[in-house]
């Protein structure tokens, strides 16, 4: 009766600790989701396990990182917490005064993303001070 989401990666699969940070919460909020009955009803209830697989194709072709592992009485806060911060970011976008910055965490940011040139960050910054 309870549920196990999973996710594939073929790249390297967020750590608990970047999910306990709440740098990587798409496993919680789709866990909020079912919990809610936002999938399907055949998908909705509690749940027990999340974990990725990560699928590299290399000499070890596949492995399984379970989260809340050691400590899965901590998933159900966990869920909540996530649902309760993803409540509040929508809050605060919904000030119309709020700036939308292209990077508010320039420190936990990747290097390279796929994105960041639509910022167009680099010629904002050579530009100079205008008020556009």
């Amino acid at each position: 009766g309870s549920l196990v989401i999973l996710d594939y990666k073929t790249g390297t699969p967020p750590t608990q600790t970047d999910v306990d940070a709440g740098l990587a919460p798409q496993l919680l909020l789709e866990a909020a989701m079912a919990e809610r009955g936002g999938f399907t009803q055949a998908l909705a209830g509690s749940v027990a396990e999340l974990l990725y697989w990560h699928l590299s194709g290399g000499h070890q072709p596949g492995r399984e990182h379970r989260l809340f592992n050691r400590k899965a009485d901590a998933l159900p806060g966990a869920i909540a917490a996530a649902l309760e911060s993803l409540e509040r970011l929508i809050d605060e976008f919904d000030v119309a005064e709020r700036a939308y910055l292209s990077c508010p965490n320039p420190g936990v940011a990747p290097r390279f993303t796929d994105y960041a040139q639509l910022a167009r960050v680099a010629e904002w910054s050579s530009a100079g001070g205008g008020d556009e």
